[in-house]
């Protein structure tokens, strides 16, 4: 039976965060926390690839980090392409308004598909 949830990867990375990807809908995304504290602004590595959909969005457009109080925070910057089937780039919010214990990166229907990613705090 074929499922419908996109494959999840985790690996632990240096700074005690897991790195995080999953595929479907034909793109790979991966995603590593570079800074994630309630007193700095929370950075993220991505890393979309494909061979067959055209990656023509900005992630700074499409992706939201929702702490576990409720806040959204929409970015405040993405330092990749707009275009493309392979891009990599960081993508950086605004600090949380209040001290936070898990959040939640949503990228929006990249390959018709939402991607979703948590972490809890250190």
């Amino acid at each position: 039976m074929i499922s419908d949830q996109p494959v999840q990867r985790v690996q632990t990375i240096n700074n005690g965060y897991t790195k995080q990807g999953n595929q479907k809908a034909d793109v790979t995304v991966e995603v590593i926390p570079l800074k994630l504290s309630s007193r700095e602004n929370p950075e993220f590595n991505v890393v979309l690839n494909t061979h067959s959909v055209n990656l023509d969005k900005s992630l700074k457009n499409i992706s939201v980090l929702e702490d576990d109080k409720g806040n959204i925070y929409n970015p405040i910057s993405w330092s990749g392409e707009t275009e493309g089937h392979h891009k990599e780039g960081n993508l950086i919010f605004s600090a949380f308004l209040q001290e936070a214990k898990s959040v939640k990166l949503t990228i929006k229907q990249i390959g018709g598909v939402d991607r979703i990613f948590k972490w809890d705090l250190k």
